[in-house]
């Protein structure tokens, strides 16, 4: 498997490649204050916009209230995917600090859903399963 790694709060990740466009150092993001809590703003690339997601809330380890949310356009580090679904959605998920493009064998996946490589533990994130109408197949 060929992922991009990337970090979140020290803890380490992985997304599969196909599904990876960019990754966007330093994207200026728009808050959207009524929108649910998992989206973090919107953002204008080369005239599309895209969507940015806070990815430890979709995947469900931080607070899903409003407290903290930024009210202010900010600066932040994403991972822009490939349009999804019929009306060509974009999204990007919020990341720390990117990593690099791994390939892991049989041997280092530990299951679908993690790989360990020199040491380190990554999450692999199942697209699908947490964007909300993000059906990737």
């Amino acid at each position: 498997m060929n992922f991009l790694s990337f970090v979140i709060k020290d803890k380490y990740y992985g997304l599969d490649v196909t599904f990876v466009q960019k990754v966007a150092l330093n994207l200026r993001v728009t808050p959207v204050l009524t929108a649910p809590s998992y989206v973090v703003g919107i953002s204008n690339i080369k005239g599309k916009v895209i969507t940015v997601l806070d990815t430890l809330r979709l995947l469900g380890r931080e607070e899903t209230g409003n407290e903290g949310r930024e009210r202010e356009p900010r600066e932040i580090n994403a991972v822009v995917l490939k349009p999804f679904g019929s009306d060509e959605n974009q999204a990007g998920l919020l990341i720390d600090k990117p990593g690099d493009l791994i390939t892991a064998g049989e041997e280092e996946m530990l299951s679908p859903e993690a790989a360990e490589i020199d040491g380190r533990i990554y999450r692999i994130i199942d697209v699908g399963s947490i964007i909300p109408g993000g059906n990737t197949q």
